[in-house]
């Protein structure tokens, strides 16, 4: 931690806490790695598989990923299901159409961009709009609108799972103790137009 990273004029990116044992970096940057830690561990297991490649004979890339990889299905939302699904009542938080036991878990910022199953990030909907959103980014205007149906699931979903439900927010923020709606939202719509401009995303409706 010493040595890495960090110029005289900036000094260490990286810090380590003997008392609790862990590596301490700045938020914001802790904020960017988590937007990009999905594309950062594939690139790691493309590099490493390639280099174990070069150690030994009859050893190829493709079978040195497939044992790298993780087999386990990341897309899963069933306990986010478990728990809308015990709700006395549930809306679609995109049209606010009454649902049922006929509803799905949304991926607000869909996995396919960023591999991300926090609370935040999964919410009902109903299969009409569920399916018409698809691996579109919710339009600013579309969360606007919705944002008190959104910020209503994360109240109960951290009332709840208070210790899961913040540790998950770190990916965007460190929630505030009190009045953390506000800057949740704020950073999590930041991070859908950010993901927008870079990926090339279409928005929707």
């Amino acid at each position: 931690m010493k040595y890495s990273g960090g110029a005289l004029s900036t000094g260490p990116v990286f810090d380590y806490d003997s008392g609790t044992k862990s590596v301490l970096i700045p938020n914001d940057l802790w904020i960017e790695l988590s937007h990009l830690g999905y594309w950062v561990s594939q690139a790691v297991i493309l590099q490493w598989a390639e280099k174990t490649t070069s150690l030994g004979k009859g050893i190829n890339v493709a079978s040195v990923v497939g044992l790298l990889l993780d087999k386990e299905d990341n897309r899963s939302t069933t306990a986010a299901r478990q728990i809308f699904s015990k709700l006395p009542s549930l809306e679609c938080v995109w049209t606010g159409v009454s649902l049922k036991d006929n509803f799905e878990v949304d991926h607000v910022i869909p996995f396919d961009l960023w591999h991300n199953n926090d609370a935040w990030n999964l919410l009902p909907a109903s299969k009409t709009a569920n399916g018409k959103k698809s691996n579109k980014l919710p339009s600013s205007e579309l969360l606007k609108r919705r944002k008190d149906s959104i910020v209503g699931y994360w109240e109960i979903l951290k009332n709840l799972e208070d210790v899961k439900f913040n540790k998950e927010a770190e990916t965007l923020l460190i929630l505030p103790a009190t009045d953390w709606q506000n800057p949740l939202f704020g950073q999590m719509s930041s991070a859908i137009e950010m993901t927008a401009l870079q990926r090339g995303v279409g928005r929707w409706p």
